[in-house]
């Protein structure tokens, strides 16, 4: 469980750095970063819960 989750973390942090990198809009890169923020939390709050 807590593999799927560095996956997710690591993958969400990939993401935000190739939006930044081409330089395709900050906007676009803080959604997607704040977004892959937020699975994680509810992914590690699922994971404690358990």
């Amino acid at each position: 469980m807590m593999l799927a989750v560095l996956i997710l973390a690591f993958l969400a942090f990939l993401g935000l750095v190739l939006f930044l990198a081409t330089g395709a809009g900050v906007w676009l890169a803080l959604l997607f970063g704040g977004g892959g923020v937020a699975l994680l939390l509810l992914l590690v709050d699922v994971v404690r819960k358990k």
